[in-house]
């Protein structure tokens, strides 16, 4: 899963189904160095349901315009 926002600084989080308080993987990387662009990989299991959350960082606020991408790689 990825994100592209050319402007803001974006984070984004996955999460198992039940378990919100603690994301299991966090992406803060600012990718080719823009900070809304954000990148994250999960492996799962058939069946597994995960929640993804995109926030913006600090103060900046309001919404953000963003593309947000998923892929699935087989194993």
């Amino acid at each position: 899963m990825a994100t592209r926002a050319p402007d803001g600084d974006l984070v984004l989080e996955a999460f198992d189904e039940g378990e919100y308080d603690v994301a299991i993987e966090r992406s803060d990387q600012d990718l080719q160095e823009v900070t809304g662009n954000e990148a994250l990989t999960v492996s799962v299991t058939p069946g597994q349901t995960l929640y993804f959350k995109v926030s913006t960082f600090g103060s900046a606020g309001g919404a953000i315009p963003y593309q947000l991408s998923l892929a699935f790689i087989p194993d």
